[in-house]
């Protein structure tokens, strides 16, 4: 999968292939992050020791472009960078569903292709055949339906795929991870939905704004190479650290920083399912197809 998944994708979003396709409108923001005294039992990753790290991270909608109202955005997500450009850095990308819509980049395609051509069409008929032939995406589908996004604050953003978690003797467990929101205080109103930039405006109110890293731990019979399945409540809950983000960065970094979720940090392996390798194929495309170099830039210093 490389630059021709890409075209596809940027096709059935009428986007342009040589800027962002999905994510458009959004906002870059500053902060630190800093590993909790539960993570070593779980992982060997020295990002996780406690010592505050320099954090660059957005936030966006996935389906909103440039100018449009919030509320267009569907569900929201939260890109993170933790450290600059070390090779121990990590960088993760959530989002407000409880699970993904497929498990291929080319079902993604298939998917967002029906979506766009029945939002041309003012139809739901490509919707509703490609969830009969895709019933593992009813689950994401009912809960993006239901979902008005309130606040970049107040919202749990989940990676869906399983990484996994290296302890000091090597012992590998498989985990979905969250940024889960300390004490977000109260969801916006319907009178501070009106405003078109209402989660930016929303955002520079409450900061700063903390959110925890959680790992659950897959309990026996999760599926871990299948982001669009949900897992079993039993599983253990083990905080890995806290994000503390204090700062918007106005103007946006210019270029743009590209995150990479294929960076991780010694501790952490990478999921093995179909769609986190897709996804990555598609990032390294887009950084191709802007001229970006493929090395991660360093963040920005913090005064």
């Amino acid at each position: 999968m490389t630059e021709p998944l890409l075209e596809a994708l940027a096709r059935a979003v009428d986007a342009d292939p040589h800027g962002r396709v999905l994510h458009r409108k959004g906002v870059w923001v500053r902060g630190s992050f800093a590993g909790a005294a539960t993570a070593p039992a779980v992982t060997r990753a020295t990002l996780l020791d406690g010592v505050r790290h320099d954090v660059l991270a957005r936030f966006s909608g996935t389906r909103s472009a440039p100018g449009a109202h919030d509320a267009t955005s569907g569900e929201v997500s939260l890109a993170v960078r933790i450290g600059g450009a070390a090779s121990d850095g990590w960088e993760l990308s959530g989002f407000t569903l409880p699970v993904f819509f497929v498990r291929s980049g080319a079902d993604l395609v298939a998917m967002l292709t029906a979506f766009g051509e029945d939002a041309r069409a003012g139809t739901t008929d490509r919707t509703e055949a490609f969830l009969l032939a895709h019933p593992e995406a009813r689950t994401a589908y009912d809960a993006q339906a239901a979902l008005e996004p309130t606040s970049y604050a107040t919202a749990t953003y989940r990676m869906v795929h399983a990484y996994g978690l290296v302890d000091a003797a090597g012992a590998l467990r498989r985990c979905r991870l969250s940024w889960q929101p300390v004490d977000p205080g109260p969801e916006t109103t319907p009178d501070d939905r009106a405003f078109a930039d209402y989660l930016t405006e929303d955002l520079l109110r409450r900061l700063p704004v903390r959110f925890r890293l959680v790992a659950r731990l897959a309990a026996p019979g999760d599926p871990v190479d299948d982001p669009t399945a949900a897992w079993s409540p039993d599983g253990t809950d083990v905080v890995l650290g806290t994000l503390e983000i204090d700062e918007v960065v106005d103007p946006a970094p210019s270029p743009e920083p590209h995150l990479d979720p294929a960076r991780l940090p010694d501790g952490v392996a990478p999921p093995g399912d179909r769609l986190f390798a897709d996804r990555l194929a598609v990032y390294a495309a887009a950084r191709r197809a802007r001229g970006a170099d493929l090395r991660p830039p360093a963040s920005p210093g913090r005064a």
